[in-house]
């Protein structure tokens, strides 16, 4: 009887190593395409100038709403203070005619 041929043993091949789940797959970025440069639309300087003019009487305006918005917030504070110095008194009347 012929014997077998027997194949030598080897050692099994290395695996490559597992990735982590913890990590995400890092997928390819798409480049961002580059837009064309686009000018600014041309203004006269008188456009500008009138441009200029309307924000500093816009501004003019908003500083004197601020201005009267502030006296106003004074105003009412010192009412409220007013009063609570009013109330006060007439919770301890109220207290000492209870008893």
């Amino acid at each position: 009887m012929a014997k077998a041929a027997t194949k030598p043993i080897t050692k099994p091949k290395k695996l490559p190593a597992r990735k982590t789940a913890t990590k995400p797959a890092k997928s390819p970025k798409a480049k961002p395409l580059k837009k064309a440069a686009t000018r600014a639309p041309v203004i006269s300087k008188d456009e500008l100038r009138s441009q200029i003019e309307k924000l500093a009487s816009d501004n003019a305006t908003l500083k004197k709403k601020n201005r009267e918005t502030v006296k106003a917030l004074k105003a009412a504070t010192a009412r409220i203070a007013a009063l609570e110095a009013e109330a006060k008194p007439s919770e301890s009347d109220s207290e000492e005619l209870s008893e």
